[in-house]
């Protein structure tokens, strides 16, 4: 009896998350996703209890933050916290003074 095969090699880019460490991690799910030949927007979603406690903290951080000091952003933005560790956010506070100095890239 042949074992199955194990897909631990060739996930592609877009199934990972974050990256930790030069490691990735990946979405919760990408192996069966894989096996089933689906795409990754099959498993990216977040439950309806995270889109609700995310909705509930963008209220109360729009009325509270200062928007004229800090820039609230959402989306999962990913942020390279140091060479080869990359995490994704929710909901990030910026202050806008550092983020004028950034130019925009469209990339993560």
């Amino acid at each position: 009896m042949e074992k199955a095969a194990v897909l631990t090699e060739n996930v592609p880019d877009t199934f990972i998350y974050e990256e930790i460490d030069g490691k990735p991690v990946h979405y919760r799910g990408n192996r069966e996703a894989l096996a089933q030949n689906k795409n990754a927007e099959g498993i990216m979603g977040c439950s309806d209890t995270q889109g609700l406690v995310v909705s509930a903290i963008l209220r109360y951080l729009f009325k509270e933050v200062a928007e004229d000091t800090y820039q609230v952003i959402t989306n999962e933005i990913g942020l390279l916290l140091e060479k080869r560790t990359n995490r994704s956010s929710d909901i990030a506070i910026h202050s806008k003074a550092s983020l004028h100095s950034t130019p925009l890239k469209n990339k993560y």
